[in-house]
């Protein structure tokens, strides 16, 4: 049976959950995006749409809050089609939409 995780130590014949995060989480990081691209992400109110209008690659402060971007992490900045409001969000939050 393989499940694409080698060399993991099982706990009661399961994948400890904190392994296939890592990985999937690993797996989202390659995605990457441009200025102009058009993405949806799942928010609280569910899912929305909007265009990538800057891309971050080192720390930045917004509000009062420091957003964590690296060359290798960016966060994009993100305009909402509907609302005009703009959020951050790393590139395996976001899906492309074509």
């Amino acid at each position: 049976m393989s499940d694409g995780i080698e060399s993991v130590r099982r706990i009661n014949n399961r994948i400890p959950i904190f392994y296939a995060c890592r990985k999937e989480t690993q797996l989202m990081q390659s995605q990457s995006f441009e200025i102009g691209d058009v993405v949806t992400w799942n928010s609280e109110a569910g899912y929305v749409s909007g265009r990538i209008r800057a891309i971050h690659t080192t720390p930045f402060d917004v509000n009062g809050y420091q957003h964590h971007a690296t060359a290798q992490e960016p966060q994009y900045e993100i305009e909402s089609l509907k609302t005009g409001h703009v959020a951050f969000h790393k590139g395996g939050a976001l899906t492309r939409v074509d």
